[in-house]
């Protein structure tokens, strides 16, 4: 039995190969363009995420603290399930369009989905986010700390001073990176971190101020 012998075109071969080149810089062409459009949409996603925490964060804080026109506080409803989503991405916050018990949620919410839960004792969180979301929290414990001291409304503002010191120990770890500090306590991680971002939170609530006073 004979084989016939096959001859094949060299400059045909040449031509496949130069093809199947083209196609596989081609593919590597659309690769490269979707994962920079990927890391296009991941930085402008990040980048609302983080302006909707500021304007949530500086919204909770100026209306718990600021008297309504009837002349009582906006409460945190302590017993209230969460019922609040996560902060968008997306979608650029409205102002007053959400209850202070839903704008709380959100915050948790937010902060239950990260995936680094270490606190250093020195600088808080690695996201200023974070820190941001934690020292609003702060913020909420003292406000209900002034409204127990001046009798508004005892059972709720006292499981509110409650379960937030509980909440931000069941979801994340101190690291003490200082062997000469010792015996520190969520709240006192707490303050600290609202210290060292204690003037940003005034812009932010000042801006909310102004935001609020201008939809009334």
């Amino acid at each position: 039995m004979y084989l016939n012998k096959i001859n094949v075109n060299p400059h045909y071969s040449e031509c496949i190969t130069s093809s199947d080149g083209n196609k596989i810089s081609q593919l590597g062409n659309k690769t490269t363009s979707i994962k920079n459009s990927m890391e296009t949409l991941f930085i402008g996603n990040e980048k609302k995420r983080k302006q909707n925490i500021n304007k949530i964060c500086g919204e909770l804080i100026h209306r718990i603290s600021t008297k309504t026109k009837n002349g009582e506080y906006e409460r945190v409803e302590a017993n209230k399930l969460n019922d609040g989503g996560r902060i968008s991405t997306s979608l650029t916050h409205k102002t007053l369009a959400n209850d202070v018990t839903k704008l709380f949620h959100a915050i948790k919410n937010e902060l239950i989905n990260q995936k680094d839960k270490s606190l250093s004792i020195l600088v808080g969180h690695a996201d200023k986010s974070v820190n941001i979301m934690l020292a609003t929290l702060y913020q909420v414990y003292q406000q209900a700390d002034k409204h127990i001291q001046k009798n508004i409304n005892l059972g709720n503002n006292s499981l509110l001073k409650s379960q937030i010191p509980d909440f931000v120990s069941k979801e994340f770890t101190i690291q003490n990176d200082n062997l000469m500090i010792k015996n520190h306590d969520i709240m006192t991680v707490l303050e600290d971190i609202y210290k060292k971002h204690q003037g940003e939170i005034e812009l932010l609530k000042r801006n909310a101020s102004d935001k609020i006073n201008s939809k009334l």
